[in-house]
Formats: C-alpha cells, structure tokens, sequence
C-alpha cells in the first residue's frame, strides 16, 4: 500500500470509528425516546455497518467497493427523509418529502434494472438528487429553528458540510480521475475523509446537546 493511499486509509479509518463512537453513544443512550431521536439513532447505526464493510473490502481490494456507495447513500436518503420529515413544520415540505423519496427511489431502481451495470460507476443522477435534497432539508431545518432551541443544529451543519464536499468529488463523473491518476487522489479523497470526520464531529457534539436538552 503506497504512502498516499495509506495516510487516506488512515484518515478513513479515523472518520470510521467516530460513527462507531456516534452509533453506539446515540444508540443506547437513555434519552433517546423520541421518535426523530430513535431514527437518527438507527440512521448512525446502518452507516456504521456499511461503512465498516466498505472499508475491509477496500482495505483487501481496492476500488472493488464502489457498489456499496450506492447502498449507503440509499440509507442516508431513507432514514434522513423520514428523520425531516419528523422534525420539520414546514407543511410543503412534509407533503414534499415522501412523494419526492418514492419518485427517487423508483427512477434510481428503474435505471439500474436497464442498466446493472450502473452499479459499479459513480451515479451522477442519484448523488445530485439525494444530496441535494438533504442539503436542502438541513437548511430549511436551520431557518425554521433560527429563534427556537435547535436540537440538531450541529447535526444539519455537519451534513451541509459533507454532502456538498461529497457530492462535488463525485460530481467530477471521471472514476480514473479520482480512483487512478496520484496527484489526484491526495487532493480529492483526502478532502473527502476529512469531511466525513468533520460531520461525525459535529454529530458527536449534537449528543452532549441532546443530553443537555433531555435533562433541563
């Protein structure tokens, strides 16, 4: 494993067991009866499954995991769609969100029956949709909470942060690009990793919030 590839590896790895942290901390706290909370909970715990199998299968076979970006992707649209929809007032968006997952869904389901071969490339329909939809809901979840006690508020920030670094990297459409060429790969998945361990930052922060919250 080349210096580059192993220092992502690690950055990866660092990002990997902060979820791990996050999903068992959220999962079995005590506080947690809500149902947007038990969600959210679940949410942490089904990343941090697919997470850890993404990395084992990159770690024995690079590059042999990119079908699971597409289930994990898929389940932070499930479980985040109905996370928002639980939290938000706004009554367009409530009426938006399922009828906007089911069209989704179905158009990404319909693309790779008539071409499995999607799934071992980047989606560039699905990453768009899904992140920017999720993006959007964080940030009407902001702006509705502006003068209100914002339970999630580091929670949204943090996933405006890493669906936008995200999405951008694998925007780029070119799997040779960001997989292959070296003076590449430092620069763009490093960014990645690093985002990702900033958002499970903010949601490790979001706990002790929650908590605080619980007790007043």
């Amino acid at each position: 494993m080349g210096t580059e590839l192993l220092f992502s590896f690690s950055i990866s790895l660092l990002g990997l067991f902060l979820l791990m942290i996050n999903a068992f901390k959220y999962f079995f706290s005590k506080n947690g009866k809500e149902r947007a909370y038990q969600i959210f909970s679940w949410y942490l715990v089904f990343t941090a499954l697919t997470e850890t199998a993404c990395n084992i299968m990159g770690f024995l076979q690079p590059n042999s995991n990119l079908f699971l970006s597409h289930i994990s992707l898929f389940i932070s649209f499930s479980f985040l769609n109905y996370f928002f929809w639980l939290v938000l007032e706004n009554k367009f968006f409530r009426k938006f969100i399922p009828i906007y997952f089911v069209l989704v869904t179905a158009i990404v389901l319909y693309q790779y029956f008539r071409e499995p071969e999607k799934i071992w490339v980047f989606n560039l329909f699905e990453i768009l949709s899904i992140s920017v939809s999720l993006i959007v809901y964080a940030l009407v979840y902001i702006y509705e909470n502006l003068d209100k006690e914002m339970r999630y508020f580091h929670f949204a920030v943090g996933l405006i942060v890493y669906f936008l670094c995200s999405s951008a990297i694998f925007l780029s459409g070119n799997l040779d690009l960001v997989f292959y060429t070296k003076p590449v790969y430092l620069d763009v998945w490093i960014f990645n990793s690093v985002a990702f361990l900033a958002f499970q930052y903010f949601i490790y922060k979001n706990f002790k919030i929650l908590n605080d919250v619980q007790r007043a």
